[in-house]
């Protein structure tokens, strides 16, 4: 099906529109559920939802709702609610291909002791005869469980903030393992910003493995220029561990690894069912009719700062001092460091003086997270898995005054759910892009 609209986005769309989404009506999750003892099928499953918060949690915050015989449950799982895993399976019925994931599961709903009341000298038969309940249960990847415990320290020489943190993941990973077998993480670690070689970078006892690019990027060091994210998520059938800047329009044109999102004004377009298309690294899809925009207007840049400028202790025995024949001269604007954020149109820029300060790409962050604004871009038929943490991604859309505009930004996060009744996966994407004071048009 095509719908004829005479504009370049129109045609990019109808290009999306005509290809075959196999995520629509095709997918069934089916949910096992496990305790020492016993496999358990669970015939009725109520809902999947998945909140996959790239910018302040480490990994999946999925939430499963499964109904159980109250007999089965007092009986045959209660006693190992601490030590319970789940199973979730996916088949695609026009592929043919299953995939399967199991997690640690963590009982929600047994506050204020409500199974208490059931007599636990009856019968499990006698118990199902009060009716089912209805539980829920936060599934955890048994990876992330286990990086969870994994602390490091130590004095590295003669290195940088990326080979420490590709070195002590890589090493902490040696001895991890799920029932006996090592567990095979992936590290994917977008190229910091801050590449310097120091002679030793010093991590505490105490620091977890999960914190270490946090604590590296907000103590003395820094990594990146726009805050920095560590996720850990299954990505192309591997669970892998990703550390990227929260915030990088930039980083768009430097990857293959990239997301266009197409949003038409059509309403034609919030219906039909094919919505993406994968393209070899390239995604595209459409966004839904429901898209909302949190934007501050810029007041944060303007009450806190959109400039700043430092002293940086550590160019103090480097270059503060000019060589001119016999003669040296200290010069304190060579160890005066600062970076504008942005320029605004009237010319009225608030700079920060920080005194001195030898971590600049920390504060940087601070000011060019609030440069961005958050877009909330509904989409049907989803297939989250397709999509990585710090993602980068273009907008486009067509505007009555600018024309074709485009706006670039970072996956911050997405929200999905799966409708066990119609079989399909609707999310929420969660962009932050530039504002729209900034957008580009199009040549």
């Amino acid at each position: 099906m095509s719908y004829n609209i005479n504009s370049s986005l129109a045609i990019e769309i109808n290009k999306i529109a005509e290809t075959t989404n196999h995520k629509t009506d095709t997918i069934e999750y089916t949910m096992t559920l496990h305790t020492p003892v016993l496999d358990i099928k669970l015939p009725i499953c109520s809902s999947i939802d998945t909140m996959r918060n790239y910018t302040t949690n480490v990994s999946d915050e999925m939430i499963a709702v499964f109904f159980m015989w109250a007999g089965d449950f007092l009986k045959d799982v209660l006693p190992y609610r601490d030590i319970l895993e789940l199973t979730i399976r996916t088949y695609d019925r026009i592929t043919l291909k299953y995939e399967s994931t199991r997690y640690r599961l963590i009982l929600l709903n047994n506050e204020n002791n409500q199974y208490g009341s059931y007599n636990s000298k009856e019968s499990k038969e006698t118990l199902n005869k009060f009716g089912q309940f209805t539980i829920s249960g936060q599934c955890l990847l048994r990876e992330v469980e286990a990086l969870r415990t994994k602390h490091v320290s130590g004095v590295f020489r003669s290195t940088t903030v990326k080979d420490v943190i590709t070195s002590e993941y890589a090493e902490g990973m040696k001895d991890l393992a799920i029932e006996g077998k090592k567990i095979a993480l992936g590290i994917d670690v977008v190229e910091p910003n801050n590449d310097a070689e120091y002679n030793h970078i010093t991590v505490p006892t105490g620091v977890m493995l999960l914190d270490l690019p946090s604590f590296l990027q907000n103590t003395i060091y820094g990594i990146y220029n726009g805050g920095i994210g560590t996720y850990v998520q299954k990505y192309n059938n591997k669970t892998t561990a990703f550390i990227f800047p929260a915030f990088d329009p930039e980083r768009f044109e430097k990857t293959t690894k990239r997301l266009m999102i197409f949003r038409s004004d059509s309403v034609k377009y919030g219906y039909i069912e094919n919505t993406f298309k994968v393209e070899g690294d390239l995604v595209k899809l459409i966004a839904g009719k429901e898209i909302e925009h949190l934007d501050d207007g810029g007041t944060a840049l303007i009450d806190t700062g959109d400039s700043i400028a430092a002293g940086n202790p550590s160019l103090l025995t480097k270059r503060n001092v000019d060589v001119s024949g016999s003669k040296g001269v200290v010069s304190s604007e060579n160890q005066l460091s600062g970076s504008a954020i942005s320029n605004r149109r009237d010319g009225a820029n608030n700079t920060v003086y920080l005194g001195n300060e030898s971590n600049l790409y920390k504060h940087r962050s601070q000011m060019v997270m609030k440069k961005g604004s958050v877009i909330k871009i509904t989409w049907y038929y989803a297939d989250p898995e397709i999509i990585y943490p710090g993602m980068p991604t273009c907008i486009k859309y067509a505007d009555s005054r600018l024309g074709i505009v485009k706006l670039y930004g970072t996956v911050q996060g997405i929200f999905y759910s799966y409708n066990f009744a119609k079989k399909t996966l609707s999310a929420i994407l969660f962009i932050m892009v530039t504002k729209p004071i900034d957008q580009e048009k199009t040549a």
